[in-house]
């Protein structure tokens, strides 16, 4: 199976299509990846994000308190030094119209002078900043974290470094020092996070595929499910996203098209927006799954929402909601068009990231429970991004994991599937997360299959460059499970034939 074209280098090329590295790791005959993201500032609520699912992520209080003060000034940075959805259209149709070599070199010149400045620019605000100090201090302290850093001390060099190579062997330096790993690598997590939110979605595309798919050693992925988010609502009264949503549709319709079809784009859906703004939110769902090749629809419960029986369910008391029989109606609504479509739903499904603390809950194994208990829900296709999360929600023993794959036995939710995205504990060396998630994928389900008959493995970029921004990532996930005994049938499944089955209907060829 082929999703690269072999057209002359003529215009009209699709530049953006990789070639799988020669040295790439084929260990199936396709490797999908179900859970990624390449959006950028202009495309989300940085600042109400920042005050409310990302603090919420925040133990301690003096740090929560300073991540919400500087919530306004973040998004303002952010959005100063990012492309709109608008103006990124421009460059990619003005590309695609040279031949591919040529397009080629004009967008990684872009790139690279792109991050020039950023450096530049970083380096210029936070010039005799606490936060200078330190990481000035910390890197004093402790061993160089970046693959290439000659450069011990903060500026524009410091931060090309970061840029440019990354992090490298953090844990493997820091714990044989006997040092805290997360304090170091935090810094470079935290710049490779920065650039790819400053910069142009197709940047972050081009990074993405270098890594796990064209670079040396990659693993060859084939494909990537890129997913959007609507934070337009739920998350705060802050203006809404600088790039409006039907900007963000065209631009990663022309990025799967130039890509030819290695990204095939996610739609996000609010229910919140339909109630506000007269069903805008569905009637772009059934564009761009009709019209623009889009391939599935993302939702995030923990914003603001059960999957259903909001009204019949203990709701959250913390903030506004609108009236939840209206919201029930928008969402039942939802889900029937996505069945009509046969398309699958994508959500949020790890205890974390809610607006309030309460609404992490909102998708948790319960409320999927109660949503496959109706009737008119069987067979909705479902994939619980993260699948619980590594700890399996609230910080706990596998929690929400263990009953999420309970649930799968539901013959109602024959078409429930999770992904791995982000379980950076299972590659760190951890022999109890490994222990279970083999027990995990061994567990019966239901009709003769087992829970490794709905996993798949995903990476979350990238919000994974904030934990772990190296691409070994994906090539750690494939050892582990090797290492502990799983056959290759089992790893096709996880990395092609669930995702394959999953996205049959709306992603061929697969």
């Amino acid at each position: 199976m082929m999703f690269r074209n072999s057209e002359p280098d003529t215009p009209s090329t699709r530049f953006l299509a990789p070639e799988t590295s020669p040295s790439a790791r084929k260990l199936t005959p396709c490797v999908i990846d179900p859970h990624c993201h390449i959006y950028n500032a202009t495309d989300w609520q940085v600042a109400g994000a920042l005050r409310g699912p990302l603090a919420n992520e925040i133990r301690d209080p003096a740090v929560q308190w300073m991540i919400k003060r500087l919530a306004g000034p973040v998004e303002r940075i952010c959005r100063s030094f990012s492309l709109s959805a608008a103006s990124e259209l421009k460059l990619l149709t003005a590309w695609e119209k040279l031949g591919k070599a040529e397009a080629i070199a004009q967008m990684e010149s872009y790139i690279r002078d792109h991050q020039a400045w950023l450096a530049k620019q970083l380096a210029r605000l936070l010039r005799g900043s606490a936060l200078e100090h330190t990481i000035n201090s910390m890197l004093d302290a402790g061993p160089t974290v970046f693959s290439a850093n000659t450069h011990r001390k903060f500026g524009k060099e410091f931060l090309l470094d970061a840029f440019r190579h990354g992090p490298s062997h953090v844990q493997a330096g820091c714990s044989q020092q006997g040092q805290d790993p997360e304090g170091l690598a935090s810094i470079p997590g935290l710049f490779v996070f920065l650039l790819h939110m400053m910069s142009p979605r197709f940047a972050n595309y081009w990074k993405y595929q270098k890594d796990f798919t064209s670079g040396n050693g990659a693993l060859g992925v084939d494909c990537c499910i890129a997913a959007m988010l609507d934070f337009d609502y739920w998350i705060g009264d802050d203006e809404h996203a600088e790039s409006p949503l039907d900007d963000q549709l065209e631009v990663m319709r022309k990025i799967s098209e130039l890509s030819d079809a290695y990204v095939r784009p996610i739609v996000a859906y609010n229910p919140w927006t339909d109630i506000e703004d007269n069903d805008d939110s569905i009637r772009r769902v059934e564009k761009a799954v009709k019209e623009m090749g889009f391939v599935g629809v993302k939702i995030y419960p923990q914003l603001g929402y059960y999957p259903s029986g909001n009204a019949e369910q203990d709701y959250p008391k913390e903030g506004e909601h609108p009236d939840l029989r209206l919201l029930d109606d928008k969402l039942r609504h939802f889900f029937s068009v996505c069945r009509h479509l046969d398309v699958p739903v994508m959500a949020h499904s790890e205890e974390s990231m809610g607006r309030f603390p309460s609404h992490k809950k909102l998708g948790s194994p319960r409320a999927w429970t109660v949503f496959f208990k109706a009737a008119e829900n069987a067979g909705t296709r479902v994939n619980l991004a993260h699948f619980g999360g590594e700890l399996g929600g609230g910080r706990g023993p596998w929690g929400w994991t263990r009953r999420f794959a309970e649930l799968m036995v539901d013959p109602q939710a024959v078409n429930l599937y999770g992904d791995f995205g982000l379980w950076d504990e299972l590659i760190s060396g951890d022999d109890r997360a490994r222990q279970r998630i083999i027990s995990l994928l061994e567990r019966p389900i239901w009709n003769g299959d087992t829970v490794a008959d709905r996993m798949m493995f995903g990476t979350d970029w990238f919000m994974l460059t904030f934990t772990r921004p190296k691409p070994d990532y994906v090539i750690r996930f494939v050892e582990v499970l090797q290492q502990a005994g799983v056959e290759d049938e089992m790893l096709e499944k996880i990395f092609y034939r669930n995702a394959r089955k999953l996205f049959e209907k709306t992603c061929k060829p697969l």
